[in-house]
């Protein structure tokens, strides 16, 4: 690992190239080399030694009450269809607490608007997935009630309706967020997700602290620190966003310091008791009217 990656790969993202070995090695009948205390203690004498020399602003949590924000800016102020596709993208990546990839991995044929309000969504990339450009029916479905999430269904309708003026129901297939005269949507990865929200913070004037930034990843903070904070059960919060044990999430995706404000409950508060979340709604009273 110190000849062949330390120079051009962070030691945090070496488990990529280990996983990658170690499946090989599974292949081809033979014990994985890339595992033990030995690998561990390489990969942290590279970490420390390549600190020095990669000093980069670092993630921070995006507090769920701007994305609520701008999910009601999108659906009721007059918008550009870069601003309104965005902003529906950056909703759908929060709601299924999936990462950037994921999120703009949705087809035109993975979301549907059902006629009582509900949004169903297909979730085709995961980490660790092969990405295949064929349905396997095995993909990630979730089915969101009817206004579970406030203004979720506004603003995919919204977005439809956009991409039906723009002569986009063509048949063809492409990223769900894809414009007029964008290619190769299909192979979008989750930079084009920071492309989505840094449109929506810099039309915010939302900026991050000094030293640090708002990235996809900060979607999936926000996620796992907002459901933590109004008290989703772990078992939800682990499928939600599809981790493995309650230990990773906490140790690496929680804000402890995340408070339970009205966003958490507008975009995560569907996964409590019905009661519990039109309790903390009536916060802004006419939001719970909707209800």
């Amino acid at each position: 690992m110190s000849e062949d990656l330390a120079l051009t790969v962070k030691a945090e993202n070496f488990q990529s190239y280990l996983s990658a070995v170690n499946k090989a090695h599974v292949h081809l009948e033979l014990d994985k080399p890339a595992v033990g205390d030995r690998v561990t203690a390489v990969r942290q004498s590279i970490k420390s030694g390549q600190v020095p020399i990669t000093v980069e602003d670092q993630r921070v949590r995006l507090p769920a009450d701007e994305v609520a924000d701008a999910l009601d800016e999108a659906v009721n102020g007059d918008v550009s269809n870069d601003l309104l596709r965005s902003t529906a993208a950056v909703v759908v990546d929060s709601v299924c607490c999936s990462r950037g990839d994921t999120g703009v991995g949705i087809r035109d044929s993975d979301v549907r608007l059902r006629s009582d309000r509900g949004v169903i969504i297909r979730l085709r990339n995961h980490k660790g997935d092969v990405k295949r450009a064929e349905l396997t029916g095995e993909e990630r479905v979730l089915v969101f009630e009817p206004d579970a999430v406030v203004g979720l269904y506004e603003v995919l309708a919204r977005w439809f309706l956009r991409r039906k003026a723009l002569g986009l129901n063509d048949g063809v297939e492409r990223s769900l967020w894809a414009l007029p005269g964008e290619k190769r949507t299909l192979h979008w990865r989750q930079s084009r997700m920071n492309d989505f929200l840094s449109l929506i913070l810099r039309v915010r004037d939302v900026k991050p602290p000094a030293g640090f930034k708002y990235s996809y990843h900060s979607l999936r903070h926000m996620a796992a620190s907002s459901m933590k904070a109004i008290g989703v059960s772990d078992q939800r919060v682990k499928m939600m966003g599809r981790w493995k044990c309650i230990e990773t999430v906490d140790d690496t995706y929680v804000d402890p310091a995340c408070a339970d404000t009205y966003g958490c409950y507008r975009l995560y508060g569907h996964l409590l008791p019905s009661l519990n979340r039109l309790e903390h709604l009536a916060r802004r009273p006419e939001d719970l009217r909707r209800w």
